[in-house]
């Protein structure tokens, strides 16, 4: 079996068991690529070491991103159970024009080819 993806930004979320990774569900990625704010320059000079947003609520559940050097490795921690999962994230076909046409950067959609 072989899969296709749209261009757009892939984002991976670390599964319980070693090796597996998800894609992000929409809330995920909605408020991760508010987040990790793509298409700008975050500092000047040195990346900030690490970053941890300021918490939001999904469901019964309080969560936040831990984000270092303002790039990578980024992290979701929720914050209800302690769980911090990591974040892998890849651009397809997308170029510093298009962040600046797209707020937020348009997700990429993965079909298998049967």
């Amino acid at each position: 079996m072989s899969y296709k993806a749209t261009s757009g930004l892939l984002v991976w979320i670390q599964g319980d068991i070693k090796g597996e990774w998800y894609t992000a569900l929409d809330w995920q990625y909605k408020h991760f690529v508010e987040e990790i704010r793509f298409g700008t320059m975050k500092t000047m000079c040195y990346p900030t070491p690490l970053v941890k947003t300021m918490p939001f609520t999904h469901g019964p559940y309080k969560y936040r991103f831990h984000i270092h050097n303002d790039w990578n490795p980024c992290f979701i921690e929720n914050m209800t159970t302690k769980k911090v999962r990591e974040i892998k994230y890849f651009e397809l076909g997308i170029s510093a024009h298009d962040y600046k046409n797209q707020t937020p950067p348009k997700k990429s959609i993965i079909t298998s080819n049967k």
